[in-house]
């Protein structure tokens, strides 16, 4: 229990999901990119630019750099997994997804050309983490890495950091889950998700355990994990921790849910239960409905429905019998019964009206 508070820790940090680093680490091989819908850097070149990166204290900061002769300075707000929306600065919003094993970051972007006060961009930055590199991905689904940067300096160009951080750690972990963050309910009240850790060392470096967490409570060790979740969403997490104490983390949000509605069984039957559609007037006796909804998800849907003939509507349940009678002298007021019948599960999901006839044959 000694590890609780630190993994507890880790959860609800959402820039602890690779790797904690002691102190600030320099940035290597950093450059800012501008680049145009036709692929070319409209810079002439990505822009070296330096900095750190602290994921203890979650600061990313970057010293000022040129830009087209003018001097350029940034703000970051450094984001886990999860979707986020911003200010983009000229009335509206702007939207990016950070996804596991991902680091993300919203950026404003202060451009000093001589106007007061200086003209600002924001831009959503997301970056692949392998080890010690960061390499921007697609914000927008334009084609191209990084976000479009709005305002009248480049229209149309997507502005993106990239960057390493040198020595590579010492272990990494990546919370894989088949079939994706959000899956459909497929047993009772829930689903059994099969998780992966694919952790990696460097060469010299040991595994000592994998821990699992599932909403903040342990789940188990191992490479590998299948915990039932119930509806709704759920917070998972793997730790990996080395020999020497070093450790990794990734998480994500799941979430478990019911779209599905029910089957409805629905219908008339004859008295020895055989589904019915039609019975002649001259035999005509107790007829029995059928009406049953099965969920797989749901233990208890509910079911509910009438009867009706041409003159009145009665409600009934699931297994009524009903006596249809017809005195020598007197025509059957009804020539057919319309039973109608719907069904719903705890998620609110709805089949129906469905519509089942049962004919009276002169």
């Amino acid at each position: 229990m000694m590890r609780r508070p630190l993994v507890v820790g880790l959860i609800s940090s959402l820039l602890l999901s690779r790797s904690a680093f002691a102190a600030a680490v320099p940035l290597t091989d950093a450059a800012f990119s501008l680049v145009a819908f036709n692929g070319t850097v409209v810079t002439g070149e990505p822009v070296p630019v330096t900095g750190s990166l602290d994921m203890s204290s979650g600061t990313l900061v970057v010293d000022p750099f040129q830009v087209f002769g003018s001097e350029v300075t940034s703000s970051f707000e450094l984001l886990g997994p999860g979707t986020y929306i911003r200010d983009d600065g000229n009335g509206g919003t702007i939207t990016a997804t950070v996804g596991p094993g991902q680091l993300g970051a919203y950026i404003v972007l202060d451009w000093h050309d001589g106007e007061v006060p200086p003209p600002q961009f924001r831009i959503f930055n997301v970056w692949d983490v392998s080890n010690s590199v960061y390499t921007a991905v697609d914000v927008d689904g334009d084609g191209l890495p990084g976000q479009a940067l709005q305002g009248p300096l480049c229209v149309g160009c997507n502005a993106f950091f990239e960057f390493s951080t040198g020595e590579p750690q010492p272990v990494v972990v990546e919370l894989q889950i088949p079939g994706g963050a959000t899956q459909e309910c497929s047993a009772t009240g829930g689903s059994e998700v099969a998780m992966t850790a694919n952790v990696q060392t460097i060469e010299g470096t040991s595994l000592d355990q994998v821990e699992w967490w599932v909403d903040d409570n342990s789940a188990g060790t191992g490479l590998s994990l299948t915990p039932f979740l119930a509806l709704g969403s759920h917070t998972v997490a793997v730790v990996a921790t080395t020999t020497t104490g070093e450790s990794a983390s990734d998480h994500a949000t799941l979430v478990i849910q019911d779209t599905t509605p029910p089957d409805l069984i629905l219908g008339f039957l004859d008295r020895s239960g055989k589904p019915i559609t039609a019975i002649s007037s001259s035999k005509a006796g107790t007829v029995f409905v059928n009406i049953e909804a099965r969920d797989g998800c749901d233990s208890s849907p509910t079911a509910e429905g009438t009867v009706q003939p041409v003159y009145a509507v009665f409600p009934v349940q699931d297994g009524d019998s009903i006596r249809i009678s017809k005195p020598a002298s007197v025509e059957l007021p009804a020539s057919a019964l319309e039973l109608r019948g719907s069904a719903r599960d705890a998620s609110g999901n709805v089949v129906g009206p469905v519509v089942r006839s049962l004919t009276i044959l002169n």
